[in-house]
């Protein structure tokens, strides 16, 4: 048993030995060019390895050439390479040769030889270096900063083993750099604040020949932020305005880093223009002339304005810029003066003096004239232009020796200064007392009332039996004056008559004879003038009708009476006068008239005017003699024919066989009117293919209907209607004919498809498709939304026998609304609930085809928007006791703000009071408490205080639908009367003072925060003086903070800020910044709010820190070590770990309270540097590195070791199962 043991274990033993060392003489490793990729930069070494000792021959080949052999003595199982002169040097490798490494060796029997075999490639070119200007090397990691508006260079440089030539790319040009391709120059010159922060720029070297291989190198730069100039936007345009007009000139400014609000200045040579701001970024420039913006004569001509703008930052920077204003003068009138000498005693035969004087500032030639020059001319000097201010000046003179009645008739003139462009004029009225004249009688009379044309006073001419009347011409020229005067006519003779106002003499006398007579005229003022007349009465007798005059005449007809009625009244009227004739006719009849001359009547009857008349008719001879008598007129009727009435009315559309027709037929006969047994018949004549298919029936004396059922195809075809009227008394109307045609039958039209549809394929909802109308019936419903349109179409076919087309009708709710083959329809967002679209489509044979769609238009609620951002209650706008801001949620300062466009009924885009239907809240605020009524916002005041306050509008279908105006600033400057602040009197070394006691308003953030600002949140300031104010930057983020931009804002208008640093580049992990704030009072006296906001550029966040700032009037010691004091207990209160300082704080206190500043300083100084300091060391806890890991690299011979032990394990496992299965065979 013990030999077989150890039997085993010595077959195990060589089992692993064989196991272990394999049988010698082969290429454990095949040769290897060096491993991956071979470029022109790197030396060729080839490796190896043989299971025995042994010598070798390597050669190179380059190309299928020998290049070099070596022989070496390799070991066994070692690997065997070529070293130093051996390798292939990079300098004899050129891109794309082929290289061989052969290994050859004896192995006992025969020569083994193995290669490997490499294609060199094109090198790429080396990485980047950039550099800066002076050529030192940027370290990698490191952040060159730039400065706006300013240029940079650096250099790029990068190698090529293959020589080839290199060309420079810049990927992306994000911060207005740009490279030289060919130098490798890069040029940085950022202009626009969208630059400003860090940029990371990829520049790529990129081989121009021999292949497309490229290195690569990043670099990452930050610009830094240069406060530029503001600058007008637009540019400051030349300006004309004429004399009189308002200005109006408004400049607009622009800053690229927006430092609002702008202040402006101007220049000028005018000293009545000024500037004013209408907000923060413009101004108005304005005339301040007596508070008006209106340019006076002193301001033409051409002035230069110089106008500069400054932004608000620290320093300020300025931009100023010029325009022309021209202000064209106007024209001005002269001024003038006048005086009227002897006004009040002026009299008719006195003397006129009026004294004129002119001056004009246009300096122009002035003259004079009058309204009636030939009465009141005016003598006037030149013009006299000497005045060294420019205004000329003139004197003219009125002077007349007699004023006569013509000057007291026109009393009254106008006074004309001309100044060669317009007249400045005036009325002058005169008090001229009239002197009475005598009135005077004139011989001839040329009045068209004189009988028988007689003009002489003195051989006037009558006739016996016929009226005479005569009007006596005579005046009196104080009649035309402004007094006036009354004048009265007689006669010194019994037979002659005069009218005692007109003059008019009138008598009708029967006996010749003549009449010698005065004429007496009288004024008021008894002055006369008499002039005698003569009347010579001659013999007349009148003229007389020789017979009755009777007419008969008939109704004119064209075809029975074509003849008009006429008359001749002369040959019927005489005159037995030698000499004398009748050479008048006339009457009053409206029927006809008569020739006046030659007395012919001539008229056309009518069958208006039947009947008989009285008619009178009138003549006259020619010494005046009238004679009238009646004609009797008799008009009788004359037949006429019937016709029949143009208008005739065919049925509409085409006539189709199975439908019954009418057509009415109309006639007019004149004698119809007439009590007469007249009476009309109605004939038709039909030819066509039947013709008794045609009814005739009278249904009114004067009307008749044709009526016709075609009901077969035979009836179909074209007829012809003849038709005639006939009267009583066998008078017939001219033919009248129509022309019919009768179709066939024809199939009506029919709707095959329609679009959109809905039910019943889908309910509740639409489909925008064609849908065959066989699945729908006549209708469908729909369910759309407000605010889309929809076509409504459809397809149909139509019957097309004959030349046929459809006529569409489109209704929406039953109105009439296109006749398109289609209909578009836009639902707007109030159209909501139900409506229908219908269509009738009709074929010219009047058949017909019909579908609705049913419409469900649901509404479509759009939720509220902030349009303009709610004005913060501050400043003037300050809340001063419990006070109502009217519209203030949707309408306020001519703003829009919350708009809810569901309530916007009249589409002003305005939600008034009596629209809106949002729900609006707001946040609370200890200072106040807040209501709203409508749209208006009401805040009743509790104490004085500022709170910053989230507003929200709800949409009231749907609360989720919410829009929101965040931290609106609401300043309560005063409470109502019986509430006041609460004071709190406080003491320090040196003297007193009170504050009122100001609460911080909670600032909602998100949480983590990347960067906080501990400041004081109550600073007392003293007036006139300055106070500094430290403020921490704490990086509480997880990685380094880069781009931190601080910035300080005031409400107060005259306080300044000023941040000894603005930037940090950087902020690391758990490092704070401390900042000073010095705050510069410039009698400013009452609270105001100062904000701290911090930018950061990465990772992106904003933080934003408020100081509420007491303005005192306080002489006492210590005020600055007491704000350094609260700002370090806000310190602590913000980070835990410094609370074991705070008894460090309270020694302050108590050294401060002794007056003793250098404890209190030094104290304080050490509790803010040693929070600084537990706040930078939070977290910093050391932890094992892990960096082994990435350092370890795995050796080909580790391999063989883990292969040999594993042997070992194999070996030893199976030596302990052999002692164990032979221990068990022993028992």
């Amino acid at each position: 048993m013990f030999n077989q043991k150890y039997l085993k274990l010595a077959i195990l033993a060589i089992a692993v030995i064989i196991l272990a060392f394999p049988i010698a003489g082969i290429f454990t490793s095949n040769p290897k060019i060096n491993t991956g990729t071979i470029y022109t930069d790197q030396d060729l070494r080839c490796k190896f390895t043989i299971d025995e000792t042994t010598e070798v021959n390597i050669t190179w080949y380059r190309n299928s050439l020998p290049n070099k052999t070596i022989s070496k003595i390799c070991t066994a199982d070692v690997e065997c390479s070529t070293n130093g002169t051996e390798d292939i040097d990079e300098a004899l490798t050129t891109k794309f040769d082929i290289w061989i490494c052969s290994v050859s060796y004896f192995n006992g029997s025969e020569i083994e030889t193995k290669n490997d075999t490499i294609t060199v490639i094109n090198s790429a070119p080396t990485q980047p270096i950039i550099y800066y200007a002076n050529y030192t090397q940027i370290p990698n990691g490191t952040i060159p900063y730039l400065a706006e508006d300013s240029s940079t260079t650096y250099y790029l440089n990068s190698t090529d083993a293959d020589l080839d030539s290199i060309k420079y790319i810049l990927e992306p040009n994000t911060a207005s750099c740009s490279v030289n391709e060919n130098t490798g120059q890069i040029t940085c010159n950022p202009t626009n604040e969208n630059q400003i922060g860090i940029h990371t720029l990829l520049y790529r070297s990129v081989q121009t020949s021999g292949g497309a291989t490229d290195g690569d190198v990043n670099i990452t730069i930050n610009v830094t932020s240069t406060n530029d100039a503001p600058y007008f936007n637009p540019v400051l345009p030349d300006k004309t305005i004429t004399e009189g007009q308002a200005l109006n000139y408004y400049v607009y400014g622009t800053d690229p880093e927006n430092d609002l609000p702008f202040t402006f200045n101007i220049s000028s040579d005018l000293s009545n223009i000024l500037i004013q701001n209408t907000n923060s970024s413009a101004a108005k420039i304005m005339f301040n002339n007596s508070g008006q913006d209106i340019s006076q004569y002193n301001d033409k001509g051409n002035h230069t304005i110089t106008v500069t703008i400054y932004d608000n930052a620290t320093p300020s920077l300025s931009f100023n810029d010029s325009f022309i204003l021209q202000v064209m003068p106007t024209n001005h009138k002269a001024n003038y003066t006048y005086v009227v000498y002897n006004n009040d005693s002026l009299i008719q035969g006195g003397q006129l003096v009026i004294s004129i004087n002119a001056t004009d500032i246009d300096n122009d030639t002035i003259t004079f004239t009058t309204s009636n020059p030939t009465l009141y001319s005016v003598e006037y000097t030149a013009t006299n232009k000497s005045n060294p201010n420019g205004i000329s000046s003139a004197t003219a003179l009125i002077n007349i020796s007699n004023l006569t009645n013509n000057h007291v008739i026109y009393n009254s003139f106008t006074l004309a200064i001309y100044d060669t462009k317009e007249n400045a004029s005036t009325s002058i009225s005169l008090s001229i007392t009239n002197v009475n004249d005598a009135p005077e009688i004139f011989e001839m009379s040329y009045n068209n009332g004189n009988s028988l044309n007689n003009q002489n006073l003195s051989n006037l001419i009558a006739y016996t039996g016929v009226p005479f009347t005569y009007y006596v011409n005579a005046t009196d020229i104080d009649l035309q004056t402004y007094q006036g005067d009354s004048l009265t006519y007689s006669t010194n003779s019994s037979n002659i008559t005069i009218n005692s106002s007109t003059g008019k003499i009138s008598f009708l006398k029967y006996v010749s004879e003549s009449y010698y007579f005065d004429v007496i005229l009288r004024d008021s003022g008894n002055l006369n003038d008499t002039r005698p007349g003569l009347v010579t009465l001659l013999p007349n007798t009148n003229p007389y009708f020789n017979q009755s005059l009777e007419l008969l005449c008939f109704e004119f007809d064209a075809s029975n009476y074509p003849y008009n009625c006429t008359y001749n009244i002369s040959n019927y009227a005489n005159d037995t006068d030698s000499g004398d004739y009748v050479n008048n006719f006339w009457t009053n009849s409206t029927l006809f008239d008569i020739n006046t001359t030659t007395g012919m009547i001539v008229f056309t009857p009518n069958q208006t005017i039947l009947g008989q008349y009285g008619i009178l008719v009138n003549i006259t001879d020619t010494r005046g003699g009238m004679n009238s008598t009646v004609l009797i007129l008799n008009i009788n009727n004359t037949n006429n024919a019937p016709f029949i009435d143009s208008a005739i009315t065919l049925p509409p559309g085409r006539l189709v066989i199975q439908n019954n027709y009418e057509i009415m037929i109309s006639a007019s006969d004149d004698d119809l009117n007439l009590n007469t047994y007249e009476n009309l018949t109605f004939n038709a004549n039909v030819t066509g293919p039947n013709n008794a298919l045609f009814q005739l029936t009278k249904t009114d004396v004067d009307q008749a209907t044709i009526s016709f059922n075609p009901l077969t195809t035979s009836d179909a075809g074209n007829y012809t209607v003849n038709m005639t009227v006939r009267d009583y008394y066998n008078n017939v109307s001219s033919v009248r004919s129509i022309s019919i045609y009768i179709y066939n039958i024809t199939s009506p039209p029919n709707i095959t498809e329609v679009k959109p549809y809905g039910t019943p394929i889908i309910s509740n909802s639409v489909v925008n498709a064609f849908m065959n109308r066989s699945s729908l019936g006549n209708t469908t419903n729909i369910t759309i939304n407000e605010n889309s349109t929809y076509i409504f179409n459809l397809t149909a076919t139509y019957d097309m026998t004959y030349d046929n087309f459809l006529n569409y009708s489109w209704y929406y709710d039953g109105s009439s609304v296109s006749s398109n083959t289609y209909y578009g329809k836009s639902f707007d967002f109030f159209s909501s609930g139900n409506h229908n679209v219908s269509i009738t489509v009709t074929d010219q044979f009047n058949r017909s085809d019909k579908f609705m769609w049913n419409i469900n238009v649901t509404n479509v609620n759009r939720p509220p928007r902030l349009i303009n951002a709610l004005h913060n209650l501050t400043g003037a706008n300050a809340v001063n006791g419990s006070t109502t801001y009217d519209g203030y949620m949707t309408y306020y300062a001519s703003q829009i703000k919350f708009y809810d466009p569901d309530d916007d009924i009249d589409l002003n885009n305005i939600d008034a009071d009596n629209e809106s239907t949002m729900i609006f809240n707001a946040t609370a605020c200890e200072y106040a408490t807040f209501s709203f009524i409508g749209t208006s916002f009401k805040v009743t005041t509790v104490d004085v205080g500022a709170c910053l306050v989230n507003f929200t509008a709800s949409d009231s279908a749907n609360s989720s639908m919410s829009a929101y105006a965040r931290e609106i600033m609401i300043n309560i400057s005063e409470i109502s009367n019986d509430t006041t602040p609460e004071v709190i009197p406080q003491s320090g070394g040196g003297g007193s003072s009170t504050r009122t006691i100001t609460i911080p308003l909670p600032e909602e953030v998100e949480k983590p925060k990347p960067l906080q600002i501990i400041t004081p949140r109550l600073v007392t300031v003293y007036k006139n003086s300055s106070v500094k104010v430290p403020v921490i930057l704490n990086n509480t983020w997880n990685s380094t903070l880069e781009g931190v931009s601080l910035n300080a804002f005031t409400n107060a208008s005259n306080v300044t800020l000023y941040l000894d640093r603005t930037f940090f580049p950087r902020l690391y992990r758990n490092k704070t910044e401390e900042i000073t704030l010095t705050i510069n009072n410039y009698k400013s006296e009452g609270h105001y709010e100062i904000q701290l906001t911090a930018d950061v550029v990465n990772p992106k966040y904003k933080d934003t820190a408020t100081i509420f700032v007491n303005s005192a009037d306080m002489t006492s010691e210590g005020s600055e070590l007491e704000t350094r004091i609260s700002f370090a207990r806000d310190l602590l209160s913000s980070n835990p770990e410094c609370q074991e300082l705070t008894e460090l704080l309270n020694e302050a206190k108590k050294a401060l309270d002794s007056n003793n500043f250098d404890t209190t300083a030094k104290l304080v100084d050490d509790v803010i540097n040693g929070c600084k300091y537990l706040v930078s060391t939070k977290g910093n806890i050391e932890k094992p590195s892990t960096d082994f890991i990435s350092r370890f690299n795995w050796k080909s011979n580790y391999t063989e070791y883990l292969i040999l032990i594993g042997f070992g394990v194999i070996f030893f496992v199976s030596l302990y199962y052999i002692f164990k299965k032979d221990k068990s065979s022993d028992f």
